[in-house]
């Protein structure tokens, strides 16, 4: 079966220590496998590191968006965000639906690699 990810999500390596503090589940409401190994990704990002991630899936939202309209985009945000902001825009954005939840993995995928 061919797959929809650019790296197999147990094929990816976690060079950092996660951080105990964060909790995230904006994947909660897919039916994706695997779904832990992004949280734990996520939770290594330092906090005032992870505009810097919401920036690198938003440029890609905004470009998939210019091909595929049908594909949202989330919000421009030009300050720090905390974790917990983080989570519910993503949340919000991947609302249950597999290819939004795809997207936003492989986004994680591409920037960590």
């Amino acid at each position: 079966m061919e797959s929809v990810f650019n790296i197999e999500p147990e094929d990816i390596i976690i060079r950092d220590k996660p951080q105990q503090d964060k909790q995230y589940n904006f994947l909660d409401g897919v039916n994706i496998p695997n779904k832990e190994i992004y949280y734990k990704i996520v939770s290594t990002v330092i906090d005032y590191k992870l505009k810097n991630l919401y920036m690198f899936i938003y440029i890609r939202l905004y470009k998939i968006n210019k091909e595929y309209s049908n594909i949202n985009v989330i919000e421009n945000i030009k300050y720090n965000i905390s974790s917990h902001e983080f989570n519910e825009i993503l949340k919000s954005f991947v609302d249950s639906k597999d290819l939004n939840a795809i997207i936003i993995m492989n986004a994680i995928q591409i920037y960590f690699t």
